[in-house]
């Protein structure tokens, strides 16, 4: 298994769960491909990171295909509450911007915190997760959300996609409620 199948898995959830008429949430733009996806899926997508390189990137990318759907934020995914007023889903994408500065790099507790203020959402039914543990902060996050998902209990089903022989290897978290 390639590292892409990883991306199938969540192209699949997103077709199969993104209704018409929900507001999800990218909250790690990056490049925004994931951003370009949902919003094929749903009514609203507002999207959020910290780098303006990252919103430039993403614009352009949505202009070509003529897509009036999106918000583009830029600012960090932990302040998601101060832009919207009700989430039906969210993904994330963690690490850091492809072509960018790889220092600049998604944060644990703030990817942590987000999670823990999302579940609380009354309208929210699921967050896709794609970590990636290649570089040091991506282990730590990673370790961070598994220990913590662990806990959660009814009303929310948690899982992974992963490749358990490859230590390294990026996997995806599915929260669902």
């Amino acid at each position: 298994m390639k590292h892409y199948e990883m991306l199938f898995f969540v192209d699949y959830y997103l077709n199969t769960h993104v209704k018409k008429d929900d507001h999800v949430l990218d909250l790690t733009l990056g490049n925004g491909y994931d951003t370009l996806k949902l919003s094929t899926l749903a009514s609203v997508v507002t999207a959020f990171d910290i780098q303006e390189k990252a919103i430039s990137i993403s614009k352009e990318r949505l202009d070509e295909h003529n897509i009036k759907n999106v918000r583009l934020v830029c600012d960090s995914h932990e302040n998601y509450q101060n832009y919207v007023n009700h989430v039906d889903g969210a993904v994330f994408n963690l690490g850091y911007l492809p072509s960018g500065d790889k220092t600049i790099t998604t944060k644990a507790t703030i990817t942590l915190e987000t999670i823990k203020r999302l579940l609380e959402e009354p309208d929210l039914r699921f967050i896709l997760v794609t970590c990636y543990q290649g570089h040091e902060e991506g282990k730590k996050e990673s370790l961070l959300l598994l220990s913590y998902l662990k806990t959660l209990e009814k009303p929310f089903q948690v899982s992974t996609y992963q490749m358990l022989n490859k230590t390294d290897a990026p996997f995806v978290l599915l929260i669902e409620k």
